[in-house]
């Protein structure tokens, strides 16, 4: 279970409990191809697309969702900033752990471009 799969859960808690909410999934504001070596989730794309990423989470705030859940990785504190500070809300992180041998898998399967390691 990866995060896209965690997060459409909590999606479907918060449906069952009468929230208004979206789940945006933060990979497909990132798809690009070949990732930079030292940016191997291209979290600087994600950067790059930030002003789209506010007018969207604006779009379901004014339509009344009173939750954001995105799926993404985030792997150092300033990204986090970052993030809250494009989206223009505070945020609160959920940590996901795996074995290391099921993250090495799911890594190998989105390097190889099966849609499986997502």
């Amino acid at each position: 279970m990866g995060e896209t799969t965690v997060a459409e859960a909590v999606g479907d808690l918060l449906a069952d409990g009468g929230v208004p909410h979206a789940v945006l999934d933060l990979d497909w504001l990132r798809q690009f191809w070949p990732s930079p070596p030292d940016d191997r989730f291209t979290f600087d794309m994600l950067l790059r697309n930030l002003r789209n990423l506010r007018s969207i989470a604006g779009n379901y705030l004014d339509a009344g969702a009173t939750s954001l859940v995105l799926a993404g990785v985030i792997e150092q504190q300033d990204g986090r900033k970052q993030l809250a500070h494009a989206i223009g809300v505070d945020l609160t992180v959920c940590r996901l752990w795996a074995e290391l041998l099921v993250v090495h898998g799911r890594l190998a399967c989105r390097r190889d471009g099966e849609s499986g390691g997502r």
